[in-house]
């Protein structure tokens, strides 16, 4: 570097020499201008560190399903998604399956109910359809539709009296409701006549009482159906049901396959948005396990970002005692509490 001279010829080389044109003043401040640029560096240095620390935090509690390598299609979902808290409207709760079915009379099922409520749950289960989309229980609407049929199977107590007795025992009322895939992924045109037909359930079962509905089904497409298409179904299902029963609670239940994509992120955290709930359904996963609590313990730590960041509900298999303890087991391991039986003991088939 070459030496810098002043018009007096003193040399810029040693601040500390009094002779040749310095003087103790201007020692000082050359002093100062090098203790500020030193200060400087060290906050920016320490400044990068603290970025790196913090970036490694958030990461660490960030979804599962964060986008790695490309971005996947456009998807027409409403903007505004914000999941750095979890909803208001999906509370943890401990559930248990509950079928009106079994009982004949209002009795017999605050009966069941009291038994329900006395072991510590939170919340009841009840399967209103099948796996297949078809309603289990008696519904004005649909029997004015279809010109008076009721389905056969259907309880002999009306749900309002479920209803009823479970909040009289501060049980949260939540109902299964399959879509049918014949509709749902059968175009535009059947896509709207189930929503609209679904929406006008929504709102008879929450005018009934009903605290929430758990959405299933909808990621079985197939394979030939990606996550995106299923994602603005979804979207638009549940905004018309959400236009015909405001006050109705909804949760997404969706497999675990599509939390483990990483290119669902942005899908899922719609949905999360525009629902206001989220579920992993394990109970498929669980029934034909042959380690239903190792299978769990798994799942539960490589989506351990997912069930923090979305409070993720688990729902489990319910066919058996030994099942049951096994994945509660695993749940407890990770700190999960926000679970529910889906399916009925095997005793009660």
């Amino acid at each position: 570097m070459k030496k810098r001279t002043s018009g007096t010829g003193f040399k810029l080389k040693y601040y500390g020499y009094k002779g040749d044109g310095y003087t103790g003043e201007r020692y000082k401040i050359a002093g100062r201008v090098v203790i500020v640029l030193a200060a400087v560096m060290i906050i920016f240095i320490g400044s990068v560190i603290l970025g790196n620390y913090l970036g490694s935090i958030a990461a660490e509690t960030s979804a599962d399903t964060a986008p790695e390598a490309e971005e996947p299609d456009e998807v027409k979902l409403p903007s505004g998604s914000n999941v750095s808290e979890p909803s208001e409207k999906a509370p943890s709760i401990i559930g248990d399956y509950f079928d009106p079915s079994l009982y004949e009379t209002s009795d017999d099922m605050t009966d069941a109910l009291d038994r329900v409520a006395a072991g510590a749950y939170t919340a009841v289960t009840l399967p209103l359809t099948s796996p297949e989309g078809t309603l289990l229980y008696e519904s004005e609407v649909l029997s004015v539709a279809a010109r008076g049929y009721t389905h056969p199977d259907a309880p002999a107590i009306g749900l309002r009296s479920v209803f009823t007795a479970a909040d009289a025992m501060r049980l949260r009322t939540t109902a299964l409701f399959y879509v049918r895939p014949s509709l749902f992924f059968g175009g535009d045109d059947k896509l709207k006549l189930l929503a609209v037909v679904d929406a006008l359930l929504a709102k008879e079962l929450s005018d009934e009482g009903l605290d929430e509905i758990i959405i299933c089904g909808a990621d079985s497409g197939g394979g030939d159906v990606s996550f995106t298409e299923t994602a603005e179904n979804l979207t638009e299902y549940i905004t018309e049901i959400k236009k015909s029963a405001p006050e109705l609670d909804i949760t997404i239940a969706l497999s675990p396959d599509v939390y483990k994509n990483a290119l669902n992120a942005p899908y899922v955290e719609q949905l999360f948005s525009t629902a206001g709930a989220l579920a992993i359904d394990l109970s498929a996963l669980i029934s034909g396990s042959s380690d239903p609590y190792g299978d769990t313990d798994a799942l539960c730590a490589s989506l351990s970002g997912s069930f923090k960041l979305y409070n993720l509900r688990a729902l489990l298999d319910g066919k058996s005692a030994e099942i049951k303890k096994a994945q509660l087991d695993a749940l407890a391991l990770h700190g999960i509490t926000n679970w529910q039986f889906v399916t009925a003991p095997e005793n009660e088939n």
